[in-house]
């Protein structure tokens, strides 16, 4: 059986180095302190990982689509070697979703287009991204079953878990734990 963890990025695994309230530039994010003991502690007890983020600042054009893709990228370097990959929905419908790879130089894959129909819309508190990174790696388990739990700091990321059906762990109680 495979065991998923899915992750919130903002304000659950970084903060702005900047002090500000948001992220204002790719590099000015820092881990929280406890993330990544959290995030060896998971690794260690086999745990894949994945991170999800609304991006409503591009929506509002505080930062281009290209930002989020960059800010995703840096953190997924961040929390390196354990997470490859994560989604992003840039827009406040959640009609659009990115699929970001920390390796892939090339443009991330705009999933809204193949998959909205099947998973719904993707902003938290809807349940799209979670629901698609569930089936990506259901397909890894020769059994597919799969062990899901998503850490997160908002109601946002709450409404997503109840609405997907996973267990949901509080960032702060996450980060303390490990």
């Amino acid at each position: 059986m495979i065991k998923l963890l899915i992750l919130n990025k903002d304000g659950t695994l970084v903060r702005p180095k900047s002090g500000a309230r948001f992220v204002q530039a790719p590099d000015d994010q820092e881990l929280l302190p406890g993330v990544m003991q959290a995030i060896d502690y998971y690794a260690s007890e086999g745990w894949k990982m994945a991170i999800v983020s609304n991006q409503g600042g591009v929506a509002a054009r505080h930062k281009t689509l290209d930002k989020a893709v960059y800010e995703m990228r840096y953190c997924l370097h961040l929390t390196a070697p354990h997470i490859l990959r994560g989604c992003l929905c840039p827009d406040a419908e959640g009609f659009e979703c990115y699929e970001v790879w920390r390796f892939s130089v090339f443009t991330p894959i705009d999933l809204g287009k193949k998959y909205r129909n099947y998973y719904g819309t993707f902003r938290k508190p809807k349940p799209g991204m979670l629901m698609y990174l569930i089936s990506q790696f259901c397909r890894l388990s020769s059994e597919g079953l799969i062990d899901v739990l998503m850490v997160g700091d908002r109601s946002e990321d709450s409404g997503a878990v109840l609405a997907a059906g996973v267990e949901f762990k509080w960032a702060h109680e996450w980060r303390a734990g490990a």
